[in-house]
């Protein structure tokens, strides 16, 4: 009996050799460049973020200083017939950079006393503080007149550019006359800058 090579017949359909479920492996290079390009992007993220934080950072606020007064604080060598003499600075006890500048003058026979406080900001408290009581409106424009407490004669206070100006007689004079002198005074201060 011979038998007769099987001749291969064609199936009618084909069918898959392994099941459609099963994952073929990935080469091994892409396991390795996914990590790795995620390492690149995430450094190029912080690259170019750094560089646009720096190109759009807000300024940051300088420091300004302490504020200084709108005037200088020397005293005019001479206002009038009225020279000045010695002069004296110190530093309030209040608000913090509180200046005080104090000069005498006279012309040889009348005396006063020119004190320049910075910074202030109300007339009124300030001749009170400088112990003038009895402070009227004396020629307008905000100068108040009173009597010293310390010579017990007339002084005469105004605010200008937040610096306190007060006008002591040492001598007697009337307290119209100082408070002309007063505003000379006041001329000679803003001339001075």
């Amino acid at each position: 009996m011979t038998h007769s090579p099987a001749t291969p017949s064609a199936p009618e359909s084909w069918e898959p050799v392994s099941p459609a479920d099963v994952v073929r492996p990935r080469p091994w290079w892409v396991a390795a460049a996914g990590p790795a390009l995620l390492v690149v992007l995430l450094v190029l993220g912080g690259i170019i973020g750094g560089a646009l934080g720096r190109s759009v950072s807000t300024a940051s606020p300088t420091p300004s200083g302490s504020p200084t007064p709108a005037y200088v604080m020397d005293p005019p060598i001479q206002v009038g017939d009225l020279v000045r003499g010695a002069v004296t600075e110190s530093s309030g006890p209040a608000p913090e950079n509180q200046r005080i500048v104090r000069a005498d003058y006279s012309d040889g026979v009348n005396k006063v006393i020119f004190v320049m406080t910075w910074p202030e900001d109300d007339v009124s408290t300030y001749v009170a503080d400088a112990g003038v009581e009895g402070a009227n409106e004396v020629g307008g424009a905000g100068t108040l007149c009173g009597t010293s407490l310390d010579t017990s004669l007339p002084a005469c206070g105004r605010i200008s550019h937040g610096t306190g100006l007060l006008l002591l007689a040492v001598t007697e004079h009337a307290t119209a006359e100082l408070a002309t002198q007063l505003a000379a005074f006041e001329d000679a201060v803003a001339a001075a800058g």
